[in-house]
């Protein structure tokens, strides 16, 4: 089995957490809703707020998020579009899956 496949198959299952970054941009947002649109169960988490125009973005497509987040109420955890853990306000949990395109 390939490695999309793998992690295609661990997002169809179980209610996910998809994290962005603190002052998340558009990238950040359009990422995350990406993710909720294709699998079910996922919650856009956005803890460290968005900046002004992934904030309208996110209102025109009415891109559901909260600013909350507790690792124990989802099976798994994603977290896209941020290059370094310190971009979080929130700890992870090891197990985490993480979508990328920065190096």
């Amino acid at each position: 089995m390939g490695r999309y496949t793998e992690v295609a198959e661990a997002l169809r299952h179980g209610k996910k957490a998809v994290l962005v970054h603190s002052n998340a941009d558009v990238d950040a947002i359009g990422s995350a809703y990406a993710l909720y649109r294709c699998f079910p169960d996922c919650t856009i988490c956005a803890c460290g707020g968005v900046d002004y125009v992934a904030n309208v973005f996110a209102e025109k497509l009415k891109i559901p998020m909260t600013s909350e987040y507790d690792p124990s109420d989802y099976d798994l955890t994603v977290v896209v579009d941020t290059s370094s853990p310190e971009l979080l306000c929130v700890t992870v949990p090891d197990n985490s899956l993480v979508i990328d395109h920065h190096i």
